[in-house]
């Protein structure tokens, strides 16, 4: 992951590290917690290589994946992954949600994804200008997908120390507007969040 463009992968780890933490996962828990479907527009906010944009591509089928990340050098390399696997509704595009409003029209996005994301976000004191604008771009029965790391001191991953828990990360949401309704483990590190828009 790079939402701040410093030069580490979507696990918070050096990008030289090689690993992401997708995986880490068991991708058909994930997916089928996701709940994608053909046609859907899908937003992966903090895409790093797009690892989990190039596996949903085939779920989302006609629809669109929005990859977005402020490391320019991500998007480059999930820009060929693109062209090579011709997948062609993935569009990736370098932009940092710290620096001004997403670039989408409201209630566009029927998901966003924020794939072990939202604990940058929070260290950077940006998570609640990013939730604003996720509120603002979702559509009225949108939802909102959180992929963290338990907050334990195993690695690999993120210090434990800069880690979410589930509550946390629930009662930070909360307080955006953002109602929790799942919650489950997808790999032996990592759990998902799922949230609806509450109005």
């Amino acid at each position: 992951y790079c939402a701040m463009g410093n030069g580490h992968d979507d696990d918070g780890l050096p990008a030289s590290a090689g690993l992401s933490s997708f995986n880490l996962l068991e991708e058909r828990k994930l997916f089928d917690s996701l709940g994608l479907f053909p046609g859907m527009t899908l937003l992966d906010l903090g895409c790093g290589l797009g690892n989990y944009a190039v596996a949903a591509s085939p779920h989302v089928g006609e629809g669109i994946i929005h990859a977005l990340d402020a490391w320019e050098e991500g998007i480059e390399t999930l820009a060929v992954r693109t062209e090579i696997g011709r997948l062609t509704n993935i569009r990736a595009c370098v932009a940092d949600v710290a620096d001004g409003p997403l670039p989408f029209a409201d209630s566009s996005i029927d998901l966003a994804l924020l794939a072990t994301v939202a604990h940058i976000l929070v260290r950077e004191a940006v998570f609640h200008k990013t939730l604003a604008e996720l509120r603002r771009v979702l559509r009225p029965e949108g939802r909102l997908a959180v992929v963290e790391f338990h907050k334990v001191d195993v690695p690999p991953g993120p210090p434990v120390e800069w880690r979410l828990a589930p509550d946390e990360l629930a009662d930070i949401a909360a307080s955006a507007g953002f109602q929790p309704y799942s919650c489950v483990d997808v790999g032996p590190l990592n759990y998902l969040s799922l949230f609806t828009l509450r109005f």
